[in-house]
C-alpha cells in the first residue's frame, strides 16, 4: 500500500504532503492523452506541498532511449510523445494545483534502513525561501489502499487544468 511522505519547516509552521500528487496527471489534446511528468514541490503561490511539471527534454529521452527494461521503453515512448506536443511550448514548468511557475522542486530522497529504522525525519536539501529553514521528509505516515479509484486530472500542453 502507498504511504505519503510528510515534509516539515524546521524554523516555521510550513507543512505538507505529497497525497495531493497522487493519481493520473494527463495532457488532454484533440487526439490522444499522455502522461504528465511530475514531481514534488513547495509552490509559494499556494503556499503547499504540490505536483509539478517537469518538461520533456531531448536530454532525458536520449538517456533512456538505449535501456533494455519495458519499463524504460515505455518511459522512452512518453518522453518522446511529451517533446513533440511540447514543441511549440513557451511557458515554464508549472505547479499542477495553482497554475503558477513560482516553486521550488523538492530533492528526491529516500531513506537508508538505518534512517528508517530511527523513524527520524530526514533532510531534503532545500532551504525553505519564506524563512530559510531546512525541509526534511518524514516517511512514517500512515499506509492507504485506494484501490483503483485513481483520480485523473487533464492538463492542456501548456500545463493549464482543464476543467
Amino acid at each position: 500500500m502507498p504511504k505519503p511522505t510528510s515534509y516539515i519547516c524546521t524554523k516555521c509552521d510550513f507543512k505538507g504532503s505529497d497525497f495531493g500528487s497522487w493519481g493520473n496527471y494527463l495532457y488532454k489534446t484533440d487526439s490522444d492523452q499522455v502522461a504528465v511528468r511530475l514531481t514534488n514541490a513547495i509552490c509559494y503561490s499556494c503556499n503547499s506541498i504540490v505536483p509539478a511539471e517537469i518538461l520533456p527534454s531531448k536530454k532525458k529521452a536520449e538517456s533512456m532511449k538505449n535501456k533494455s527494461l519495458n519499463y524504460f521503453q515505455q518511459l522512452y515512448r512518453d518522453e518522446v510523445k511529451r517533446l513533440k506536443l511540447m514543441t511549440d511550448r513557451k511557458s515554464p514548468a508549472r505547479c499542477l494545483k495553482c497554475g503558477s511557475h513560482d516553486f521550488d522542486i523538492i530533492p528526491y530522497v529516500e531513506p537508508t534502513v538505518e534512517q528508517r529504522k530511527s523513524r527520524l525525519p530526514i533532510r531534503t536539501g532545500l532551504f525553505h525561501r519564506n524563512c530559510g529553514g531546512r525541509i526534511y521528509a518524514d516517511f512514517q505516515g500512515p499506509h492507504f489502499f485506494m484501490g483503483n479509484k485513481s483520480e485523473e486530472k487533464l492538463y492542456t500542453i501548456d500545463g493549464i487544468a482543464i476543467g
